[in-house]
């Protein structure tokens, strides 16, 4: 799902829009990476589509 999230935001203009430019620079400390933040909203509606198993906690990228 944050695929097609990325895609259409991309698709929008929105990586490039200057309050995202803002969020990012702030967010990072100015350091420069290959992946976009994705907004709060995104990351929340692909959580609540896909909620962990029960008992297991969200441990972010700690699997990549």
């Amino acid at each position: 799902m944050y695929g097609k999230y990325w895609k259409m935001i991309y698709n929008l203009g929105g990586w490039s829009h200057k309050l995202y430019m803002a969020k990012k620079v702030t967010e990072t400390n100015g350091v420069r990476h290959l992946r976009e933040i994705m907004p709060d909203c995104v990351v929340l509606k692909v959580r609540t589509l896909y909620p962990n198993p029960a008992g297991v906690p969200y441990v972010g990228r700690e699997l990549e």
